[in-house]
């Protein structure tokens, strides 16, 4: 089976560049503090890695995840579903997404909300 193409990181971004992965993250995230010849020169690099900044490690750095998720004991009282079905309505409204389980370990995402659980 081949392999996959591994991508490059800020490390080899700034490696490559000579600064500190703190001077590529800043300018990954447009801070400011850096020259404009220095945020240059690592985009340059970043286009010629073909740098894309991982989301999902960028979630785990403290980056906001949009998703609430309801984990609700019983389908069948009537409250439960009127509250899942509040949460994504209000999540729908904020660009969030719901992930819902009825049961242990049955999990379901979605990104607007869905047919009831009733």
């Amino acid at each position: 089976m081949p392999k996959q193409p591994v991508s490059s990181t800020m490390a080899d971004i700034a490696r490559a560049c000579g600064v500190s992965i703190q001077t590529v993250s800043a300018v990954v995230n447009d801070r400011a503090g850096i020259s404009d010849e220095t945020r240059r020169r690592v985009r340059a690099v970043m286009q010629e890695l073909d740098y894309q900044p991982n989301q999902h490690a960028r979630t785990l750095r403290g980056y906001r995840n949009p998703m609430i998720g309801v984990i609700i004991p019983s389908i069948t009282n009537p409250f439960f579903p009127e509250l899942v079905r509040g949460v994504e309505a209000t999540a729908s409204f904020s660009a969030m997404t719901t992930m819902k389980s009825r049961r242990r370990w049955t999990i379901s995402a979605s990104s607007a909300p869905t047919t009831p659980l009733a």
